[in-house]
C-alpha cells in the first residue's frame, strides 16, 4: 500500500479538541491539488492510465479536473458509505446502471475522490467490484487521520477527523 502526501502552504488548519473545525478549501486549492497530483502520478506512476474513475459524489469534480489535466477517459461509479438520511456509517454499495465493470477488466484505473473518511468505500470497490482491474491507484484531496482502509497513493492533505471540510461545489 502507498501513501503519499503533497505538501501544500495555502491550506492552514488549526486544531481544536473541544470544536469541529470547519476547512474551507478554494478553488484555488482544488486546482493546486490536481496539478500536484497530476505531478506526481506523471513522475511516478509506471503504467498507462487507462480510465479514471470518479466517485460519486464528492469525486466527480476532482474526477473530471484529473481527467482533463492527464487527458485520460472519465467513468462514474456511485457508492454510498453512509445513510443519507441518518448519517450513520452503514456501507451500502450502489453500482450505477451506466458503469460496466467489464470496462475495466484488465486496465490500469485512477480511482478519485474528494475526502478519505475511512477507507471503507475505496476498500470496497477494490476488494468487491474492482477485482479484474491490472491495477488500482488511488488520489484524494484530503485524507482523515485514522483512516482504517489507506488510499493506495495520492492523498494532497491529512486532516483531524473531527474536521469538516467545506469545498467550493457544496452549499453551505
Amino acid at each position: 500500500m502507498r501513501v503519499f502526501l503533497f505538501a501544500n502552504i495555502s491550506l492552514i488548519i488549526k486544531y481544536s479538541m473541544a470544536v469541529k473545525t470547519q476547512v474551507d478549501v478554494s478553488w484555488n486549492d482544488v486546482e493546486t491539488y490536481i496539478e500536484n497530483g497530476a505531478k506526481w502520478i506523471e513522475e511516478h506512476y509506471d503504467h498507462d492510465l487507462d480510465f479514471i474513475i470518479a466517485i460519486s459524489r464528492g469525486g466527480l469534480i476532482p474526477g473530471t479536473m484529473m481527467s482533463h489535466r492527464l487527458r485520460i477517459p472519465l467513468l462514474v461509479v456511485d457508492v454510498k458509505s453512509y445513510d443519507d438520511k441518518s448519517q450513520t456509517q452503514q456501507l451500502e454499495s450502489v453500482i450505477n446502471q451506466e458503469f460496466r465493470l467489464n470496462k475495466i477488466k484488465d486496465k490500469n484505473v485512477l480511482l478519485v475522490d474528494d475526502i478519505c473518511d475511512t477507507g471503507n468505500t475505496i476498500k470496497l470497490l477494490r476488494d468487491r467490484y474492482f477485482t479484474t482491474v491490472n491495477d488500482i491507484f488511488t488520489f484524494v484531496l484530503h485524507l482523515k487521520e485514522g483512516a482504517s482502509q489507506l488510499p493506495l497513493a495520492g492523498c494532497q492533505s491529512e486532516v483531524k477527523p473531527s474536521c469538516w471540510i467545506m469545498y467550493p461545489w457544496e452549499l453551505s
